[in-house]
C-alpha cells in the first residue's frame, strides 16, 4: 500500500524550504529592480535632463523673441510675402506646365520634319548615284529623267531644312521661357524656405526634443535603451592621445561631454557648470577651432579621468577653500589619493600648454604659463635644478671673479646675510635667518657661515685696477640722464613710476638702483657705465655710448643715493667656536676624528674661515648663479624638475605641515617658503632644507607652479605637438632673443612691451608737456618693423645703432651682438612681418622734370608740408619738437620702397594712433588728393612723393 504523503520523510521542512525560496526569490527580485533603479538614477542623468530642460527653455526664449521682434506690420508684411510667394510658385509651375506642352508639341514636329527631310534626302542619294552613272554612260535621255527626280527631292529637302530651323528656333525659346520659369520657381521657394527657416527650425528642435512620452521614458527604459535612448554616456576617444593605466598604455577616452553637454554649444556662456559653454570656442572645442573636442579631448587639457562619469571620480580640483567646503557639502568630495593625475585647478589650466608648445618662446593667450618661464630664466631655478630646455642658459647672477674691484667687503658681509635688508626686491634670495635656521645657536652659525662664504670669495677675487675718473660728475645732471636716457626700461629707483606690465615687471629685468652709493666705488660704476662687457663679457647690460661726463653725472647720481639703514646695520658676528664646529664638521667627513682634530689645530682663523666658505657655497649652490673660481665644474645641488609636473603624489614629503595633500599645494608652499617641510622634524646640519627664500608674491609664485606643473613626462604625438613653419621657427628664435634682451621694456613688439611708457609720460609732464605731447618721445613702435624696414639696414642698426629720431631722449644701446644674434633678430622681424627672406630691393625711380617739380609742389608747405615735422639731414623741422617725426634723408637706405607708399595712404591702419596725418582722404581733400597736381590722381602722386623721399638720401 502506498504511503501517505504525509508520511514521507524529508531532509528539510518542505512548507519552510518553500518559504525560504520565496522571500529570496522576492529578494533577489527587489535587487535586481534596486540594482537597474540604481543605474537609472545616475548623477548625470539628471544633469542631461536639466540641460535638456535648459535647451527648451532657451529655444521657447529665442522663439518668443524672434515672434516679439515682428510687430504686426511686419508679420502682415512677411506673411503676404509668403502668401506671394505660394501664389507665385503655383503660377510658375502652371506655367512649366503649359510651356512644356508644347515643347513636346514642337519637339514632335519636329520630328516628323526632320524624318521627312531624311528620307527626301536619302532618295537624293540614290538618284544623285544613278544619274552620275547614266552621264558616264552617255545615256543622256535616262540621265534626264532622273535629274528631274534629284530636283524634285532636293526641293523638298529644302523646304524641311527651313522648317527645322523654325522649330529649332521655337524649341530654344520654349527652353529659354522654361528655364527661366525653372529659376524664378526655384527662387521664390528658396524665399519661402528663408521667411520659414528659423522660426521653423526652433519648432522642429522643440518638438524633437519637447516632453513627451518617448523622450522622457520608453527610449530610456530597461532593455529598450539600447536603441536610441536620449539619456547616453557621451565619449570621445583620442586614439593618437595615451595615458599610462597602471603600466598600461591606452588611447585617451574623454566622457566629460556626458555632463558638460554645452560644452561645444554657443548660447550657454553665463550658465552655471556645468551647463556652460567653453571660453573661446574658436580657439578650443569647437570643430573649426585649433584645438577640436574630437582631437583633443578634455583631459588633455584639464587632467583627471575622464572615464568616470560622476563628479566624485573624475577628479574635479576646487580653486579656492570655499569651493572645496561647498563640494564636500553637495558631493562628498575628497582629496584624491588614488588618482595620479587629477584635474588641474582652474588657475592652472596654462600648465598643459606647455606639453605641445614646448618648442615655443610664447604661447598666445597663455600670461601666466610665460610669467612662469620667464621667472625660471630670471630667478635661475635653472642653476641648481636641472629643466630641460633651460640647459643652455647663462647664469643668472654677477660673475663674482673680480668682485673686490666692486664692492666692499664689509657690504659683501651684509648683503650675503640678507640682501633683502638692502633690496626688497631683489632677485638675490635669502639663505639665512629662515625656518628652519631660527634658534639662537643657528644665529650664530649663520653669521659665521655668511662671513666664510665672502672669505671665500674675496680670497680667490682677481684684483682689476681702474684709472681715476676723468671728470667730476655733476648730480643733478645725473639725474636727468638716468630719467632720459631709458635705463627705466630695465631698472627701477626704489619703486619709482607705476608700469602697465601683467605679472612680470619689465622694468625689474635689471637690479634696482636704490642705494648704489652704499654698495659701489665711484671707478668700479664709471667704467661699468662706460663699457660694461669689459667686466663681464656675459652681462647682458648694453653699452649707452655715454661720453665720460655723463657717465661721470650718473655715478655722481646713483653714488649719491645711500641705504642709511643697511650701512648702520651691524656686520655679522665673528664667532671662533662657531667656526670650529663648522670646520671640524667638514673635516671629518673626509679624515679619522684624530686626523681632524689635528688638521683643525694647524689651521688658523682665516683658513679655517675660507675652507668653511668653500663647502658652504657646494651646500648651497652659489655657483647656480655666479661665476666662482673653483667651481667651474661643480654640479647642480636640486632636484631634476624636467618631470616634476608627473610626480607622483606619494613621493612628496609633506611632513607635519597642515596643507592640503596636493602637489599644486606643495610646489606652492615650497617655492613660498621652501624650507617649511622642515617643521617638527629633528635633523642635522647637513640634513635640513637648503633652498632659499625669493620672497616673491602669490602671483609670481603661483606663475611658476604653472610652469612647473607643465613639466611633465608625457610623450605628446607628433600630430598634436604646434608644429612651427619656418617663419614661426624664425619668430620664436628671435622672440627669445628679445626676452634674452629685454627689448620690451622700451619697445612694443609683437603687441607686448612698452613698459616706459609710463616713465616717459611722468618725465614729460615734470617738464611741461601734455600726455598727448609726450606720445613723441617713446621709442618707437616696432610692431609691424619687418614690413617696414630693409633687412640689412636692420642688421647694421642692431649691430651699430645709429641716430634716427634726433629729438628722442631715450638713446638705442649697442648691445654688442654677435652676427648671429643680430642675424636672429633681422629675421625675427622679417618673419613676424611674413616677408619674404632675403629681401630684393627694388630699384629707385630718379625724378627730373615736370614730375619732380611736382614731387617738390606736393612735399611743400602748399600741401603737404611734409618738412614741417620730418628732418632732413641736418634741416632741422620747422614745428615743434613734440611733432618731429624721423629723418627723411635715410629713408633711401633704411625703408622698404613697398611700405612708402601704404604708409602714406593710410598711417593710421598700419600704427593706429600714429600722429602722422592721412593726406589722401576726402575728410581733407574732397577727390582724395589735389586736384591740380599729376590729374589728381592719387595713386601717381603718392609715388612720385615716395620716388622723392627715397632720392632724398642720395
Amino acid at each position: 500500500m502506498a504511503k501517505k504523503k504525509d508520511d514521507i520523510q524529508y531532509l528539510y521542512n518542505i512548507p519552510r524550504l518553500n518559504i525560504v525560496f520565496a522571500l529570496t526569490s522576492v529578494g533577489l527580485l527587489l535587487s535586481v529592480i534596486l540594482m537597474f533603479a540604481d543605474d537609472y538614477s545616475r548623477e548625470w542623468r539628471d544633469y542631461q535632463r536639466e540641460y535638456r530642460s535648459k535647451q527648451i527653455e532657451n529655444a521657447t526664449n529665442e522663439l518668443e523673441s524672434k515672434i516679439s521682434e515682428l510687430d504686426s506690420t511686419q508679420l502682415t508684411a512677411i506673411e503676404t510675402k509668403i502668401s506671394e510667394a505660394e501664389l507665385l510658385v503655383v503660377e510658375r509651375e502652371e506655367e512649366i506646365e503649359s510651356v512644356m506642352d508644347d515643347l513636346t508639341s514642337i519637339e514632335d514636329d519636329w520630328y516628323m520634319i526632320d524624318q521627312k527631310y531624311r528620307f527626301a534626302k536619302s532618295k537624293y542619294d540614290a538618284n544623285k548615284y544613278s544619274y552620275e552613272v547614266h552621264l558616264e554612260k552617255n545615256l543622256d535621255e535616262e540621265a534626264e529623267q532622273l535629274k528631274i527626280e534629284m530636283d524634285k527631292y532636293s526641293a523638298i529637302m529644302f523646304t524641311s531644312e527651313n522648317e527645322i530651323e523654325l522649330k529649332e528656333v521655337e524649341k530654344d525659346k520654349a527652353n529659354s521661357v522654361l528655364d527661366k520659369l525653372n529659376i524664378e520657381l526655384s527662387d521664390s521657394k528658396k524665399e519661402l524656405e528663408k521667411l520659414n527657416s528659423d522660426i521653423t527650425k526652433i519648432e522642429v528642435f522643440l518638438a524633437k526634443i519637447g516632453p513627451s512620452f518617448a523622450n522622457d521614458y520608453f527610449r530610456n527604459m530597461p532593455m529598450v535603451d539600447f536603441i536610441n535612448p536620449s539619456e547616453k554616456v557621451i565619449q570621445v576617444v583620442v586614439s593618437d592621445l595615451h595615458e599610462d593605466l597602471n603600466f598600461l598604455t591606452v588611447p585617451r577616452v574623454d566622457r566629460c561631454q556626458t555632463c558638460h553637454l554645452a560644452i561645444d554649444k554657443p548660447g550657454f556662456e553665463d550658465a552655471e557648470q556645468p551647463y556652460t559653454t567653453h571660453p573661446n570656442l574658436d580657439v578650443y572645442v569647437d570643430k573649426t577651432s585649433s584645438h577640436p573636442l574630437s582631437d583633443f579631448g578634455c583631459t588633455t587639457c584639464h587632467g583627471g579621468l575622464g572615464r568616470s562619469v560622476s563628479f566624485k571620480d573624475t577628479h574635479h580640483t576646487p580653486g579656492s577653500e570655499e569651493q572645496k567646503e561647498e563640494w564636500v557639502e553637495k558631493y562628498n568630495w575628497v582629496e584624491p589619493h588614488h588618482w595620479d593625475y587629477p584635474m588641474y585647478r582652474a588657475d592652472l589650466i596654462e600648465s598643459s600648454c606647455f606639453k605641445c608648445h614646448k618648442n615655443q618662446a610664447e604661447v598666445v593667450g597663455a600670461e601666466t604659463l610665460n610669467a612662469g618661464v620667464d621667472l625660471i630664466k630670471r630667478l635661475g631655478c635653472f642653476g641648481c635644478h636641472k629643466i630641460e630646455g633651460f640647459t643652455e642658459l647663462r647664469k643668472v647672477g654677477p660673475n663674482l671673479t673680480k668682485i673686490s674691484s666692486k664692492v666692499s667687503k664689509e657690504w659683501t658681509y651684509k648683503w650675503v646675510k640678507n640682501p633683502k635688508h638692502f633690496q626688497s626686491k631683489t632677485r638675490m634670495p635669502r639663505f639665512f635667518n629662515l625656518l628652519n635656521s631660527s634658534t639662537p645657536e643657528d644665529m650664530i652659525s649663520n653669521d659665521v657661515q655668511a662671513r666664510a662664504i665672502v672669505d671665500y670669495i674675496f680670497a680667490n677675487s682677481q684684483k682689476e685696477s681702474y684709472r681715476r675718473v676723468p671728470r667730476r660728475g655733476n648730480r643733478i645732471r645725473g639725474e636727468a640722464l638716468v630719467e632720459n636716457l631709458g635705463c627705466f626700461g630695465c631698472h627701477k629707483l626704489g619703486d619709482s613710476y607705476n608700469t602697465n606690465d601683467k605679472i612680470l615687471n619689465r622694468r625689474e629685468f635689471g637690479p634696482n638702483l636704490n642705494g648704489l652709493g652704499s654698495k659701489l666705488n665711484n671707478a668700479w660704476l664709471f667704467h661699468w657705465l662706460k663699457n660694461p662687457k669689459k667686466y663681464f663679457p656675459e652681462t647682458i647690460m648694453p653699452r649707452l655710448r655715454l661720453s665720460d661726463q655723463e657717465a661721470a653725472d650718473i655715478s655722481s647720481y646713483l653714488l649719491s643715493i645711500n641705504n642709511e639703514e643697511f650701512d648702520n646695520t651691524p656686520l655679522p658676528e665673528e664667532n671662533e667656536e662657531a667656526l670650529n664646529e663648522l670646520t671640524f664638521e667638514y673635516l671629518k667627513r673626509n679624515m679619522i676624528r684624530s686626523e681632524a682634530d689635528a688638521k683643525l689645530i694647524s689651521m688658523n682663523s682665516i683658513e679655517k674661515s675660507e675652507f668653511v666658505g668653500e663647502k658652504l657655497i657646494g651646500r648651497y649652490g652659489c655657483f647656480g648663479c655666479h661665476v666662482i673660481p673653483g667651481f667651474e665644474n661643480a654640479q647642480q645641488i636640486g632636484t631634476d624638475l624636467t618631470e616634476e609636473g608627473s610626480k607622483l603624489i606619494a613621493r612628496f614629503d609633506f611632513g607635519f605641515v597642515d596643507i592640503e595633500h596636493s602637489k599644486e599645494e606643495w610646489i606652492f608652499n615650497k617655492l613660498k617658503t621652501p624650507r617649511i617641510f622642515d617643521n617638527g622634524k629633528v635633523k642635522q646640519f647637513d640634513e635640513k632644507l637648503k633652498m632659499p627664500n625669493f620672497g616673491i608674491s602669490d602671483e609670481k609664485t603661483n606663475a611658476l607652479l604653472t610652469a612647473i606643473m607643465g613639466f611633465t613626462k608625457e610623450n605628446v604625438a607628433s600630430t598634436k605637438m604646434r608644429n612651427l613653419d619656418s617663419h614661426e621657427l624664425k619668430v620664436h628664435e628671435g622672440l627669445r632673443l628679445i626676452q634674452e634682451l629685454n627689448c620690451r621694456g622700451c619697445h612694443v613688439i609683437e603687441n607686448e612691451g612698452g613698459s616706459i611708457i609710463p616713465v616717459i609720460n611722468a618725465v614729460m609732464m615734470k617738464s611741461g608737456l601734455t600726455e598727448e605731447e609726450a606720445v613723441s618721445f617713446y621709442p618707437p613702435n616696432l610692431q609691424g618693423e619687418g614690413e617696414k624696414v630693409q633687412p640689412d639696414w636692420l642688421f647694421r642698426f642692431v649691430k651699430d645703432p645709429t641716430e634716427i629720431r634726433p629729438w628722442l631722449k631715450v638713446r638705442m644701446p649697442t648691445f654688442a651682438l654677435s652676427d648671429e644674434d643680430a642675424l636672429i633678430i633681422e629675421q625675427f622681424f622679417t618673419h613676424a612681418s611674413k616677408q619674404d627672406f632675403p629681401y630684393r630691393y627694388t630699384e629707385k625711380t630718379k625724378l627730373s622734370g615736370k614730375i619732380l617739380r611736382d614731387a617738390r609742389m606736393l612735399v611743400s608747405n602748399d600741401y603737404f608740408a611734409c618738412f614741417s615735422c620730418h628732418q632732413q639731414g641736418a634741416k632741422k623741422p620747422e614745428g615743434p619738437v613734440s611733432d618731429w617725426a624721423p629723418d627723411l634723408a635715410l629713408a633711401s637706405d633704411r625703408l622698404r620702397p613697398e611700405w612708402i607708399p601704404k604708409w602714406i595712404r593710410n598711417p593710421n591702419l598700419i600704427q593706429p594712433g600714429t600722429k602722422m596725418p592721412t593726406f589722401f582722404d576726402p575728410e581733407y581733400f574732397d577727390e582724395s588728393g589735389p586736384d591740380d597736381i599729376l590729374d589728381g590722381d592719387e595713386d601717381k602722386q603718392i609715388q612720385v612723393i615716395t620716388d622723392y623721399i627715397l632720392q632724398l638720401g642720395g
